[in-house]
């Protein structure tokens, strides 16, 4: 409920809104899947976790199971 409160998750003007966005995709999903995609796919730019060195990684597979790496493999679907 702290939550709720604090993001102003209850405002009627701001649960209309987010009303009108579901059924905006919902439409976009049955009548325009491209731009449905458009707006809700992953960008084209995901980072490449190769090139990048933390000073420490306790989980050196994550790269592996990357965004990036999905995509490198085919395996990216449009949208998650």
């Amino acid at each position: 409920m702290r939550l709720i409160e604090v993001l102003g998750l209850d405002n009627p003007k701001l649960t209309r809104q987010r009303q009108k966005m579901i059924k905006t995709m919902k439409v976009l999903i049955d009548h325009d899947r491209d731009l449905f995609i458009e707006w809700m796919g992953f960008p084209e730019d995901l980072p490449d976790l190769n090139t990048h060195t933390p000073p420490t990684n306790t989980r050196p597979e994550g790269v592996s199971q990357s965004w990036f790496a999905k995509k490198q493999r085919g395996e990216l679907p449009d949208v998650y």
